[in-house]
């Protein structure tokens, strides 16, 4: 008998893509139907952002039905995943120490030069006074080394502009670097402890089963890149009263930077200290409850201003994320065998503090992976957001109204 890796992934992948289509379907015609009705009747448009929210939410029912349902008929293999993860988990070979890089030379994108990346030893240096710290963070698949660095911030670059024109900004380029590439070794131990649960032979590869089942062991990793070197960042900040910068964070990078605030507000949780302009939680790999009274990160996202125009921290989801979808209730089970789906797709409808959610599914679509376009398929919002560009058309995106806890 044989396990094909390849098959499963592509049956509970498009299982769960089909649904989200013509779910999605539906609750963009049920609110453009009492959009178009309310706009002949009262034409209240907080009559409207209610509609939004709770088709929203029934949207999220829905889907966490129905992936309850995939993962009791084994179409989404979480038990089984669940099982490996047990197997492996504290076995792997140890990591490269994960790395604070800061770049020299941000415009290289468009001057073709060679970029300079230098370690940043954030506990015997400073940031430079005067400077907007603008601090990226990647998910998973990348190594611990400065070219992969660099591959992130391009993606970033092409589609944000900063260094674009004549006058550079003001702003320094961080990277938070840290190991969560599934290498040749870890695949096999990976398929061995598979075959151990199944007691049969894999065939096929599949990245999201593999990252799937490697999933625990790279929460841990965001965390240690987080706690060593975003929270010693993050003091150093605040000491200078530097408030303008930014937060970049795309799908697991999204633990590291919750647990370095968490880590940062120990000891200050009544305290109400900023440090940057608006953290971008970005296609978050992190759980949908995250930012909840209750969540594990509900002090986080005091990291960043809000009031007035400030947007504070901005959680861009897409309720279609493919990867996000099927990797993420894959990987991330309760004990009791529930479903736990991620911020990426849900947006935070309820929470604690004061934030911004963004609705980019028209934007994104299915997309996840930056290697895919994920940046450039959001880069007029982004633009924007930094002032790189005047749009003339509106931006594919919809902000949530707030839903407080």
């Amino acid at each position: 008998m044989s396990w094909d890796m390849k098959s499963a992934e592509n049956i509970a992948k498009g299982s769960v893509d089909a649904f989200k289509k013509e779910a999605d379907k539906l609750i963009q015609n049920t609110t453009d139907d009492m959009s178009d009705y309310i706009d002949h009747t009262l034409n209240c448009f907080g009559e409207m952002d209610q509609i939004r929210i709770r088709a929203t939410e029934r949207f999220i029912q829905y889907e966490t039905a129905y992936v309850r349902a995939l993962i009791e008929k084994k179409i989404i293999p979480s038990e089984l995943i669940r099982k490996v993860q047990e197997l492996i988990f504290g076995k792997l070979p140890p990591h490269p120490e994960p790395t604070l890089f800061i770049l020299s030379n941000p415009d290289e994108v468009w001057s073709r030069e060679e970029p300079i990346w230098k370690e940043f030893d954030v506990n015997n240096e400073d940031p430079r006074r005067n400077r907007k710290p603008i601090i990226l963070v990647h998910g998973a698949g990348y190594a611990r080394k400065h070219e992969e660095a660099n591959k992130f911030f391009k993606y970033f670059e092409e589609a944000a502009h900063l260094f674009k024109g004549d006058r550079p900004p003001n702003v320094d380029i961080y990277v938070l670097n840290y190991d969560s590439e599934i290498t040749n070794e870890t695949k096999t131990m990976i398929n061995v402890a598979i075959e151990t649960v199944l007691q049969e032979v894999v065939l096929g590869e599949s990245d999201i089963i593999y990252t799937a089942a490697l999933w625990k062991e790279l929460v841990q990793r965001a965390h240690d890149a987080g706690e060593r070197h975003l929270t010693p960042l993050f003091n150093k900040i605040f000491r200078f009263d530097v408030t303008e910068g930014y937060i970049v964070s795309h799908s697991l990078g999204n633990e590291a930077v919750a647990f370095a605030a968490k880590k940062y507000y120990e000891g200050r949780e009544s305290d109400y200290i900023p440090i940057c302009k608006s953290w971008w939680c970005m296609a978050a790999a992190i759980p949908a409850d995250s930012f909840t009274n209750t969540g594990q990160y509900a002090i986080s996202t005091k990291i960043s201003l809000t009031g007035g125009n400030e947007e504070g921290t901005v959680v861009w989801f897409s309720r279609v994320d493919s990867v996000l979808s099927s990797l993420y209730p894959m990987g991330n089970i309760t004990p009791q065998g529930e479903p736990i789906l991620a911020l990426g797709v849900t947006g935070a409808l309820i929470h604690q503090l004061p934030l911004t959610n963004l609705d980019v599914t028209s934007c994104t679509l299915f997309t996840h992976q930056v290697t895919d376009g994920y940046f450039e398929k959001v880069g007029s919002n982004i633009r924007g957001r930094l002032g790189t560009e005047i749009w003339s058309e509106p931006m594919c995106e919809a902000k949530i109204p707030p839903r407080r806890d």
